[in-house]
């Protein structure tokens, strides 16, 4: 991946930053200022409507917070590597702690088969989070492109591009279910204009 650049100001206040090609044959991230493709970092955070969380069959493990940050080859066919964190989990209605092992360095790649400038973003390799609730919930949360278990998150591009994941995933571990679901809702920037401008 060539050497990361950071977006101008200008550039990231207009969050088109994120815009689907759609002259592209295969997929192309856009940087909506120059009209190069946009080769850099990109930053995630829950929104808050819809606290994150993994659903599964016998337990509910909610967190206040997620964060996704990474780069991007905006390129055809763009690809990139993302890092998952969570924060603040529960489950039992809150009354148990929880830790959700972050995910690091995971290879998506950006499929453009909804109308521009919406886009999914697909794992092209194995993710997966050990998920920690004490004595009620210990399993590993898995996505596995080559058992047909990739996530997709669904991007709507625009001005403020936002990030929806609402995948089944597959669990393992003693006396866990075998799947449940992810559900996150994200906004997306900027890591310069999302982190350093809040503090």
């Amino acid at each position: 991946m060539r050497n990361l650049r950071r977006l101008t100001a200008l550039t990231a206040v207009a969050l088109a930053a994120l815009a689907l090609s759609a002259a592209s044959a295969s997929a192309e991230i856009v940087d909506p200022v120059s009209g190069d493709p946009y080769v850099g970092e990109v930053f995630a955070w829950d929104t808050g409507f819809d606290d994150p969380n993994f659903e599964t069959s016998s337990a509910t493990i909610t967190c206040q917070g997620a964060n996704t940050r990474g780069t991007i080859d905006g390129n055809a066919p763009a690809t990139g590597e993302l890092d998952f964190d969570w924060s603040f989990c529960t489950t039992a209605g809150g009354t148990v702690n929880c830790l959700v092992n972050p995910i690091n360095g995971v290879s998506v790649a950006f499929d453009e088969s909804p109308a521009a400038p919406d886009f999914d973003i697909i794992n092209t390799e194995r993710a997966e989070t050990f998920i920690w609730c004490g004595a009620v919930f210990g399993c590993t949360a898995s996505s596995d492109p080559w058992n047909g278990s990739e996530f997709a998150a669904d991007v709507d591009g625009g001005p403020f591009p936002r990030m929806t994941i609402d995948d089944v995933v597959n669990f393992s571990g003693v006396g866990c279910p075998s799947t449940g679901t992810w559900n996150a809702q994200y906004q997306i920037t900027v890591p310069s204009d999302g982190l350093e401008s809040n503090n």
